[in-house]
């Protein structure tokens, strides 16, 4: 697949994806309401495969334990996998240790097999009432893109009685990395649905947050989570340090998508277009039963 596969931004008109016709600048019931289908992410893997997905779980939750940590938990189909965008928007369903495996062994499995795990998750440019965002340098030792730069916050959005609500996914993840709540927010925008490939192998939905906290609330916040792992943008700067940051080596694409769709539309494409001078592959269309078609102009 490609780095970047994006298959929905607001309209500046009509009809983004195939089929769908989108009039509202912010369609609140876009990532609110999403039914995922019965299929599994297992369902077209050999029993070979799944073995493997098994053992690399055992080893995983092993070496939690002997490093004295508790072992991580997969709830079984508590996750969504992007399927489909054209009639609606369809997730199949999977899990946390179906995703790692995923991420940390992409060539595990055939590319037609992994390239079909696009996990159910959300990520967000922050703003301050100022006008300035801040963006997450990831630990060096995190578990996934370790080291690197991702956005202002993002996380896996959970599958709640075959139900996706990104919103709801997002304003968990909002307090729980920058202790910014209802109170603190004044708008909510959706920017984006689009796919990244290794080692994010995403199906995420973005947002553009404006709160009416000062910068220096917002910096005071990151620093008590965060530590000194966070640079602070205004937006006519974002295009070049997402270029300069994200266009080559190991890098949090989704990170590099989730602030270009929070700026205007001359610098999300001046953004894009310097990612792909980078080498990055970037297209956009509408996944078809799993199956990526390109928009042709």
């Amino acid at each position: 697949m490609n780095d970047i596969e994006i298959y929905w931004r607001p309209p500046t008109k009509p009809s983004i994806v195939k089929g769908v016709h989108y009039k509202l600048s912010v369609p609140r019931t876009l990532t609110t309401d999403i039914q995922i289908e019965n299929t599994l992410f297992t369902d077209a893997l050999t029993e070979e495969e799944r073995q493997q997905i098994g053992e690399f779980w055992n080893q995983i939750k092993e070496q939690a334990r002997q490093a004295g940590k508790n072992p991580p938990f997969s709830k079984p189909n508590g996750l969504g996998t992007l399927f489909d965008t054209t009639d609606s928007i369809t997730y199949n369903q999977t899990q946390f240790k179906e995703y790692l495996f995923v991420s940390r062994n992409p060539e595990a499995l055939p590319p037609e097999k992994r390239n079909r795990m696009k996990v159910s998750s959300v990520g967000a440019t922050v703003w301050s009432k100022e006008g300035y965002t801040i963006v997450h340098r990831r630990h060096k030792d995190a578990d996934h893109v370790p080291n690197v730069y991702d956005a202002s916050v993002a996380g896996l959005c959970q599958n709640t009685n075959r139900t996706l609500n990104f919103d709801s996914a997002l304003t968990e993840k909002l307090e729980r990395e920058l202790g910014i709540t209802h109170n603190h927010i004044e708008d909510i925008s959706p920017t984006s649905l689009h796919s990244c490939g290794s080692p994010d192998f995403s199906g995420m939905f973005t947002y553009s947050i404006q709160t009416n906290l000062s910068l220096s609330e917002i910096a005071e916040k990151a620093l008590e989570r965060w530590g000194p792992h966070f640079v602070i943008l205004p937006p006519d700067e974002i295009p070049d340090f997402v270029i300069d940051n994200y266009g080559t080596g190991p890098a949090c694409l989704d990170g590099a998508v989730t602030l270009a769709a929070a700026i205007s539309t001359t610098y999300y494409q001046r953004t894009l277009d310097g990612l792909k001078e980078k080498g990055r592959t970037i297209a956009s269309g509408y996944l078809e039963d799993g199956t990526f078609y390109e928009n042709k102009e």
